[in-house]
């Protein structure tokens, strides 16, 4: 098998979340904002080459451009068959592929740009963070985790008993909420999360994509 390469920045939520299934499949790879000895910069009309609208991550494969999260996991389990993470009922895959698209769009969205990055690239006077925005979108956070939380219920995955894309999508999210300075507040009313992401963290692709 080719080695593909994972163009994006460390940092990125997606581009962890392809590590993570890349992980969980055994596929060796490399990942980076570097291709062909050429470091391409974010949202710039290199990045265009590779992604229309100049979003990561990008799977490059065999001189091919793949783009879009869930797309990608897809394809890694295409060429990873029959030692694959797809399920086998399509009852499930339909359940799988609906919930890695909306934890990509919608609770991505909530989140991670609308939370999480405040406090990583805060765009207040002398990038300071803005309280106001966090004390706005707080309660929605919140909101999104109680969610979350009752749907994992007591299942060991979140789509059921097996680890999907959905799991490789939600766990770098989390792990990123939880590292915020209110996190206690956000998942106060919570039960299942924190002890999902902790099992998530201590599985080998965890402890590999998101040790910083």
């Amino acid at each position: 098998m080719l080695t593909p390469h994972i163009l994006g920045p460390e940092f990125s939520s997606f581009l962890r979340a392809v590590r993570l299934y890349c992980e969980e499949l055994g596929i060796n790879y490399t990942y980076g904002l570097e291709v062909n000895r050429k470091h391409i910069t974010l949202g710039s009309e290199e990045l265009k080459q590779y992604h229309p609208f100049k979003k990561v991550p990008v799977l490059i494969y065999n001189n091919t451009a793949i783009f879009e999260t869930t797309t990608i996991c897809r394809f890694l389990d295409i060429i990873s068959a029959p030692n694959n993470l797809t399920p086998k009922d399509p009852l499930t895959i339909a359940l799988v592929d609906e919930w890695a698209g909306a934890l990509s769009l919608y609770v991505d969205n909530i989140l991670i740009r609308q939370y999480v990055l405040e406090f990583a690239f805060p765009k207040g006077p002398n990038k300071s963070i803005r309280e106001e925005i966090i004390k706005e979108i707080t309660p929605k956070v919140i909101e999104t985790l109680i969610f979350l939380d009752k749907h994992l219920a007591d299942k060991p995955f979140f789509c059921g008993i097996s680890y999907s894309m959905a799991d490789a999508i939600l766990t770098p999210i989390l792990d990123y909420v939880i590292q915020t300075p209110k996190a206690t507040e956000l998942f106060n009313n919570t039960t299942n999360l924190i002890p999902y992401l902790t099992r998530m963290k201590e599985r080998p692709s965890g402890k590999t994509v998101l040790k910083k």
